[in-house]
């Protein structure tokens, strides 16, 4: 038994070794795989920024030649027109005593839930 424990504790150290181990590794294949991205994202602006500065120079020659024209965007956001219902909702303004009888017959239906409850807890109770 105490071997058994033993290797179980082995195995436990080994997989965390070798999950380190992996993790590890991904990190700094990672760090890798963006230092790469940087150098060619540099590169990238090396010759953009080299092309831009030969075409500086034969756009000089040409700018005496060249007219520039301009077009104004203007946006316009249109607001949804909002459309009256077809139907009309109805709206009681006056009393005609029905919410007081519906309110005693809501009381009866809860009396009778909870009595109804309480026989039930009893039998309950009993059985166990």
């Amino acid at each position: 038994k105490k071997l058994e424990i033993a290797i179980d504790k082995m195995m436990l150290t080994i997989s965390d070794r070798l999950g380190r181990e992996k993790v590890d590794q991904s990190m700094e294949d990672r760090k890798i795989e963006a230092d790469e991205a940087q150098r060619a994202k540099e590169e990238r602006n090396r010759q953009v920024t080299s092309k831009e500065e030969s075409s500086d120079k034969d756009s000089s020659q040409q700018s005496n030649n060249k007219t520039e024209t301009l077009e104004t965007v203007r946006v316009v956001n249109k607001r949804k027109i909002v459309q009256e219902m077809d139907m009309d909702i109805p709206f009681f303004d006056e009393d005609d005593g029905g919410s007081a009888q519906s309110h005693v017959e809501a009381m009866h239906q809860q009396r009778a839930n909870f009595d109804r409850q309480q026989r039930e807890r009893k039998t309950l109770h009993k059985l166990s």
